[in-house]
């Protein structure tokens, strides 16, 4: 309830503001409007003015109410659209808390307009909301564009946000729905309905519960700073990893199993590693007497080594007989492309000689026909056909004369440059010619110098040599056998070694697997205990919910009168989970009628307004499924189905 205090003037009622129920701390508005009634801080919303046009089937409607109002009609003549209207004014929402109704009159007569005047503790509040069309004129014809909504707060044009944050000052729009609805429990989400219901027991004593049970003493140090749901929450974790360390037992316990072998007498296998540890030192001292170096051993390394040194010098001669072998046959394939070269540029010489004397034939010959030649002088013109006189033939005679002498010249001249080409080829032949002859000797002379390499032999290696280390070997095999036959018992005496020490390993590991089978058994038996302890602690604590909810539950409905407010639901199997389901003498709320719902609701009311102290105008639809109203200080509206023709307005 709010704080029982008593102020001499308005300072102190601010200087003091810390008192105040968390509500009426939103905003400066709030305090600057608080009352003092008696001892109590209490604000009271009363709407002095209601003006309708045009809203859904109201046309125009003004109302002026008093504390106790009545609208009756038939069905249809709009008692409910003011009630859509007075919601829509607050909440931007019809009565039934949709945002998607339409607002226009079905004939399309003008544009909404509510405005109320709230009277608050003595300060007057205006609000006004207008809707309208918005077209766009600059098509042909205007294209409709939507609709806007235009508020006002007392005549002064405000943002949608600044507009409900003006209501919100007054009183939390949820708070507002609950306490101006008697049937805003259809439509409230029950989280938000329970955590206005939960404001009503601020505190949860889950600590003072649990010290006032000594069993459930046992949890009060798991609440230090935590809540009893954070408590099982944190019981829980702990008990699904103890389950998963319980569960991963068997598995250890089946791998420690696995790895376990056969049963072994660990001294008797200490024994027999002893005695093969001796054997295998008398075996080692053997082998170091066979292998003991003696003359026929150091004659024996001694022509070993003059051999590996013969055999290494004859290496190193081979290898310089294969390189010089490779220099010659290199030398070889550059002399064999050279004269080939040379041969293809032989055979086109000789072509070229035998153009060059072929043009020299054809030239002498032309020239010695061109010798011979008499050209006979016509003693007639051949364009007139008159006869030529003497100096004319003369005179053309040593004109043919002369061309035949130019001829000749050009042709003897042609002849001479061709003998020059001629001679000039024979030369050159003759050059390649010699060359050529020269690489094939030179060729012949790389060959038999590979003939004589390739048939090399290595005449200094030492046959005696070889003969006199076959001659030692022979007489130390025995030797070598004997000392071959201690080795490979050596290594039988060692595989043997290994295997027992590895049985002794094997019988060791038992003994630390039994000890960890039984490590195993101890934590199994440990994690159980655990468990047990953690889930009986896990049932104190859901009794301690249990009991605390019954509390929290009482402290809530204490302030109800009819209406009963289930906060937690139990289950069978234990826990319980958050609910708020309202009922009425055991019947919930969804079961109800009309009336019994409406009821509730008002008792709702009236239990929100006396504990927040703050009241606001109800109205209350379908007021004729009711036989009588509880008390309560805040204005009241009933809508009631009459056989009126048209909507009545009373006022008292």
């Amino acid at each position: 309830m709010v704080k029982m205090l008593t102020f001499n003037n308005l300072n102190a009622t601010l200087s003091m503001v810390v008192f105040i129920q968390p509500y009426f701390l939103a905003s400066r508005f709030h305090i600057c409007n608080l009352i003092i009634m008696g001892e109590e801080f209490v604000i009271k919303i009363f709407l002095k003015h209601l003006s309708i046009e045009n809203f859904k089937g109201i046309k125009s409607l003004d109302l002026v109410p008093e504390r106790h109002n009545y609208l009756s009609g038939r069905n249809g003549t709009g008692k409910t659209c003011v009630f859509d209207a007075y919601c829509y004014l607050l909440f931007g929402r019809n009565s039934h808390d949709r945002p998607d109704f339409s607002a226009y009159p079905a004939d399309d007569r003008g544009d909404p307009f509510v405005e109320g005047i709230f009277d608050i503790d003595g300060r007057e509040l205006v609000l006004c909301v207008t809707i309208t069309k918005k077209w766009e004129l600059s098509d042909k014809p205007p294209r409709f564009k939507g609709f806007e909504t235009k508020r006002f707060v007392n005549g002064k044009a405000v943002t949608r946000e600044e507009y409900f944050e003006t209501i919100d000052d007054l009183c939390e729009a949820d708070l507002f729905k609950i306490l101006t609805n008697p049937c805003a429990i259809d439509f409230i989400p029950w989280l938000r309905l329970r955590k206005i219901l939960t404001r009503l027991s601020p505190e949860t004593p889950y600590k003072a519960v649990a010290a006032a049970d000594a069993r459930l003493k046992i949890v009060a140090v798991l609440l230090e700073d935590d809540t009893p749901e954070d408590a099982k929450r944190r019981l829980a974790s702990e008990i699904s990893e103890k389950k998963a360390a319980l569960g991963e037992i068997p598995v250890k316990r089946g791998e420690v199993s696995l790895n376990m072998g056969e049963e072994w007498d660990i001294a008797e296998i200490d024994i027999k590693i002893e005695g093969i540890k001796e054997e295998i030192k008398e075996i080692q001292r053997l082998i170091a007497l066979k292998t003991k170096p003696n003359e026929m051993q150091a004659e024996l390394s001694r022509l070993e080594n003059i051999k590996r040194k013969a055999e290494l010098e004859f290496r190193e001669r081979e290898l310089e007989r294969k390189n010089k072998m490779a220099d010659l046959e290199r030398e070889l394939r550059d002399k064999n492309n050279e004269m080939q070269h040379l041969s293809y540029k032989l055979k086109k010489l000789e072509n070229r000689l035998y153009e060059a004397k072929r043009r020299s034939e054809e030239l002498e010959r032309r020239a010695e026909e061109r010798q011979n030649d008499k050209p006979e002088i016509s003693e007639y013109c051949s364009l007139c056909g008159n006869k030529l006189k003497k100096r004319q033939i003369e005179a053309i005679g040593e004109k043919l004369a002369t061309e035949k002498k130019e001829e000749l010249k050009g042709i003897y001249g042609e002849y001479e440059l061709s003998l020059f080409e001629v001679n000039s080829l024979k030369d050159e032949i003759e050059k390649n010619c010699s060359h050529i002859n020269k690489l094939k000797e030179e060729s012949a002379s790389i060959n038999n110098r590979l003939s004589k390499l390739r048939r090399i032999s290595d005449k200094n290696r030492d046959s005696d040599v070889d003969s006199a280390i076959m001659h030692l070997k022979a007489r130390l095999e025995p030797v070598y056998n004997e000392t071959d036959r201690l080795k490979e018992y050596l290594i039988h005496l060692n595989e043997r070694f290994e295997q027992l020490y590895e049985t002794k390993n094997r019988i060791s590991a038992n003994i630390n697997a039994k000890k960890r089978l039984t490590e195993l058994s101890e934590e199994e038996k440990r994690l159980r205990d655990d468990i047990k302890e953690l889930k009986y602690k896990d049932s104190l604590l859901d009794e301690l919910i249990k009991r605390t909810m019954e509390y929290q539950s009482e402290k809530i409905n204490s302030h109800f009168d009819s209406v009963y407010f289930k906060m937690y639901r139990n289950f069978i199997k234990g826990g319980s989970e958050n609910c708020c389901i309202a009922e009425i003498d055991g019947v919930e709320y969804a079961d109800l009628n009309h009336g019994g719902k409406i009821m509730a609701g008002l008792d709702l009311i009236k239990g929100l307004s006396d504990y927040f102290g703050i009241y606001v105008p109800i109205f209350i639809d379908n007021r004729e499924s009711l036989t009588s109203l509880c008390l309560t200080e805040s204005q009241i509206f009933e809508l009631t189905v009459s056989d009126e023709k048209e909507l009545k307005c009373r006022y008292e």
